[in-house]
């Protein structure tokens, strides 16, 4: 009885792909272990816990907006390499502030308006978010470096400004806006 061996060449191809089919497996397995550990750590996050007497910090960094002016897609790619544009929406700051104002942890808020921009009717808003937050007793603190018109117009909405000693407050009026 004999038995006819594959050849040298079949053999060396037969290493060769079982070699790159375990390597292919490894790969896949270690990244799945990897991705249920991540899912495992979101889901068992400990949240962080808010004292008594607490302050809410707002500072909003880039344009408000109501709705993003990229997809969900280009913002993620965007972050990713670093180049995005800076955009918050409104109804989330809306949120946060309401949030904050039915929060009995929740004292004050304080709102750092150096880094944003916004339109009047925006402006207005967040003008009114911030005083039926000061109806429910609580304060509204401003800190800033130097601001703008429309920060002035927001930290006229608060209980308390700071401004820093070598900062500017810079009014031009409505002489700047079209009327059209």
């Amino acid at each position: 009885m004999s038995q006819n061996k594959p050849g040298l060449i079949v053999r060396l191809i037969r290493g060769i792909w079982n070699t790159l089919n375990f390597t292919r497996r490894l790969i896949f397995n270690a990244v799945f272990v990897i991705l249920l550990f991540m899912l495992f750590a979101a889901f068992f996050r400990s949240a962080p816990i808010i004292g008594e007497h607490t302050a809410l910090v707002l500072d909003p960094e880039g344009l408000i907006v109501e709705q993003y002016s990229t997809d969900p897609s280009e913002r993620a790619l965007g972050n990713l390499s670093g180049d995005s544009t800076h955009e918050v929406q409104l109804r989330d700051l809306l949120r946060v502030i309401e949030a904050a104002a039915a929060d009995r942890r929740i004292d004050r808020i304080v709102l750092i308006p150096d880094q944003f921009s916004a339109g009047i009717s925006t402006l207005r808003e967040l003008g009114q978010a911030l005083d039926r937050f000061r109806k429910h007793g609580k304060d509204v603190v401003v800190f800033s470096e130097g601001m703008g018109q429309g920060q002035y117009y927001l930290a006229a909405h608060a209980d308390e400004i700071l401004l820093d000693p070598d900062g500017a407050v810079l009014l031009e009026g409505f002489s700047s806006y079209r009327s059209y």
